[in-house]
């Protein structure tokens, strides 16, 4: 039998209360480039070569505290310090996966939770996930 190939998420919509505060928060600390929508609630944000895109949205149709995304980083420390140098906060310092990398999460200035991956140096997380062929 030929295995589907599986559906993506390829737009992630992150509520905040402050379209200022927040959205330049992440555009400091991951570079995130950011595009307020005229006359609209809504900040795109696209990451740069991480083929996947967002906005960040009022929570009148969403709460605070949702689903938990990863951002993957090539330094998490450093990332991390950013973090609580640009006003979120360290929910758990830094985790080995395996021989997979290291992950660590974290609240924006919102309250949002949010967690960061690092790859290990020699592997990435797919050739990890790769080992459980039924994922």
């Amino acid at each position: 039998m030929e295995k589907k190939m599986a559906d993506g998420i390829v737009h992630i919509e992150i509520p905040v209360k402050d379209l200022e505060i927040t959205p330049k928060f992440y555009s400091a600390v991951f570079g995130w480039e950011l595009t307020p929508v005229p006359d609209n609630d809504y900040v795109l944000f696209t990451a740069d070569g991480a083929g996947i895109s967002g906005a960040f949205v009022k929570p009148e149709i969403y709460q605070i505290g949702g689903c938990v995304g990863y951002i993957q980083t090539k330094n998490l420390e450093e990332s991390l310090k950013l973090i609580e140098e640009k006003g979120g906060t360290t929910q758990t310092e830094r985790q080995e996966v395996g021989d997979a990398g290291w992950f660590a999460l974290f609240t924006d200035p919102d309250g949002n939770p949010m967690g960061l991956w690092e790859n290990h140096k020699l592997r990435t997380l797919r050739v990890f996930y790769n080992q459980y062929p039924n994922l």
